[in-house]
């Protein structure tokens, strides 16, 4: 958006929203969020960025009536925000209503052609609905958009999984933990690969550094148990 018109209140409100989002402090972001759009001189674009953003934060605090209406004003202000169809998107994704979520990816898309979460995020609907060929499709294109794009490297690689092509799956794993080292998703989902191909100390060993990133994860926790069993392992 731009920040022609703007007093710098309002910038410096946005921005500390955006921070506290992304520290995970919901209800403070939502409450910056409230704060720039009691202004009397927002700008319509920066109101209409400000309703997408509380509905986000308000997406992931759980208050989901109120995060829908939030991007509903948004697009409302500005019909051709891509970012607030994106993640309307998501928000009908997580109450599973998943013709209106591909509605609004598509949407998004159709905005900006070259919105690489976008087309993540209709992959990952894609492959809830076992439409693999159409997910691996979107994946591709988040990837020709964003190389180092390490969640939808991730989820290209469920979906090979989903096809039993575990070398294609393994090679995406593989380069995940490669760019990003911390993530444990990417090594508990190859250890999973390595169980399904008759590896269990392999599996295990992903599987360990999955719960040594992510100790109070149960997902992780079990497998690693399960390997410890297999292999006639204590821990």
């Amino acid at each position: 958006p731009s920040m022609a018109g703007a007093d710098e209140f309002t910038i410096k409100t946005l921005q500390a929203g955006l921070e506290a989002h992304i520290r995970g402090a919901f209800a403070k972001a939502v409450d910056l969020y409230t704060q720039v759009l009691q202004g009397s001189r927002v700008p319509l674009d920066l109101k209409a960025q400000a309703y997408n953003n509380r509905g986000i934060a308000l997406a992931d605090s759980g208050d989901i009536p109120k995060a829908l209406a939030d991007l509903q004003m948004a697009l409302t202000l500005n019909p051709k925000l891509a970012e607030a169809f994106n993640n309307r998107g998501l928000v009908y994704a997580r109450r599973d209503q998943t013709a209106l979520a591909l509605a609004d990816f598509q949407k998004a898309i159709e905005l900006e052609p070259r919105y690489a979460e976008a087309y993540n995020n209709r992959g990952n609907l894609f492959r809830r609905q076992g439409r693999v060929v159409e997910a691996v499709r979107d994946f591709n294109k988040a990837l020709e958009i964003r190389p180092d794009y390490v969640a939808a490297i991730v989820n290209r690689g469920l979906v090979y999984g989903l096809m039993k092509q575990y070398d294609l799956a393994l090679a995406d794993f593989d380069k995940a933990v490669a760019k990003e080292p911390q993530f444990a998703g990417a090594y508990y989902y190859r250890g999973l690969t390595w169980a399904n191909l008759g590896q269990p100390t392999k599996a295990r060993n992903d599987a360990r550094r999955a719960v040594e990133l992510e100790p109070n994860n149960t997902q992780y926790q079990t497998l690693l148990k399960e390997l410890n069993q297999q292999l006639g392992l204590s821990q």
